[in-house]
């Protein structure tokens, strides 16, 4: 018998929480939305979206549902369609592409998904490889490492513990589509292309509308940066470069991947950008450290048969505002195209071409005609 009565109260301060952690961490456990430890118990299967859940509900696909390769990307892919790989590139592919994935955030998915599965192909965006500095993926790399117990930091909130208690079926708290095949397509980031002819030059109606519905705080330095534009020859300044820091990057968010399963193929996409992206002010000095990642890309590639990178930045395509819904989001053709490139090897680069490649993107920026953008954007904008 405790005859200190503070002892008694800190005894009880201490244990009367416990049971109820542990029934809440039980309950969790059952309800489990996003599928970390188990498919669904009493209700029917339901997923998050990828656009905004595919970090965490790639993990539970990965161990309960059945596929061989994967599409990793940002919102670069969300349009790239399961069913058109399939057809092209055989195999049953499902797109875990997820809004503003870093290559290193992709990375840790992918990395998952190969030691728990057998994953024959693999395509993954490469935005920003001409970088050194990623998101660290801390707010939900823990779901990805071996340790099952600090998988419940995923649910440790109001949010799903409320939907826990009321074993709530809204989509809310257990997503709301029905299949882990969810062939991603998102309004937002639809072409307002009117024409099948995507190489044509814009007319100043497509300008216009492209400009229009653009305009917000994002674009603000965009749209000051074209008012201000004075056609200043282009050129592109060479500057020092950390070879040893690139390298390092691309082997430690990209190609270890490649290293490490060489019985998978990886086709590595360059998501190719509007000539605005490169052609204004400091995206110019970016153009610089794009161009020599690239070329350490490919001759760190050269010798690894399990690896293909596809760039599209030397095509027309780019030239063309209506094929872009902001600087950076094409349409839905792009995608399409990426995947019939892969199967048909087109528009892959390599140390043959590099060269050719870069200098042909090189020259279709330099002589992208922007004082036409300007010149529509001086004489007014609808509201």
């Amino acid at each position: 018998m405790i005859k200190n009565p503070y002892k008694l109260f800190y005894l009880c301060v201490l244990c009367v929480p416990i049971p109820f952690a542990a029934g809440i961490s039980i309950l969790l456990y059952l309800y489990d939305p996003m599928q970390i430890w188990h498919k669904p118990y009493w209700r029917d299967i339901t997923f998050f979206d990828y656009t905004g859940h595919g970090r965490s509900q790639a993990r539970g696909v990965i161990d309960f549902y059945q596929f061989d390769s994967i599409i990793m990307g940002s919102s670069m892919l969300f349009k790239s369609d399961e069913k058109l790989a399939d057809e092209k590139l055989k195999g049953t592919w499902v797109n875990f592409s997820t809004g503003g994935a870093s290559n290193y955030e992709k990375a840790v998915i992918l990395n998952y998904g190969l030691k728990h599965k057998n994953i024959k192909q693999v395509i993954m965006s490469i935005e920003g490889f001409w970088q050194t500095v990623d998101k660290d993926a801390r707010d939900f790399k823990y779901i990805y490492d071996e340790n099952p117990i600090n998988d419940i930091k995923l649910y440790l909130n109001y949010h799903f513990i409320s939907c826990a208690l009321i074993w709530s079926l809204n989509q809310e708290c257990v997503g709301n589509k029905n299949t882990y095949r969810q062939r991603i397509q998102s309004s937002d980031t639809q072409s307002n292309t009117k024409t099948a002819d995507t190489t044509k030059l814009d007319t100043d109606e497509e300008i216009r509308a492209w400009l229009t519905r653009n305009q917000n705080k994002k674009t603000k330095k965009l749209y000051d940066d074209l008012r201000n534009f004075a056609n200043n020859p282009f050129t592109v300044a060479e500057h020092e470069i950390d070879i040893k820091r690139h390298e390092a990057y691309l082997n430690d968010n990209i190609l270890f991947l490649a290293k490490q399963n060489p019985n998978t193929k990886f086709y590595f996409v360059i998501p190719p950008y509007t000539r605005l992206t490169f052609r204004l002010k400091d995206e110019i000095y970016d153009l610089y450290e794009w161009e020599m990642s690239l070329r350490l890309l490919v001759e760190m590639t050269k010798d690894m048969e399990n690896v293909g990178i596809y760039g599209f930045d030397s095509l027309d395509y780019p030239n063309r505002l209506a094929n872009y819904f902001d600087t950076t989001h094409y349409g839905r053709d792009m995608n399409e195209m990426q995947i019939d490139s892969i199967a048909t090897n087109k528009h892959r680069i390599t140390t043959n071409n590099v060269e050719s490649y870069i200098q042909e993107t090189r020259q279709k920026i330099e002589s992208y005609d922007i004082a036409r953008i300007a010149k529509i954007l001086d004489m007014g904008l609808k509201d």
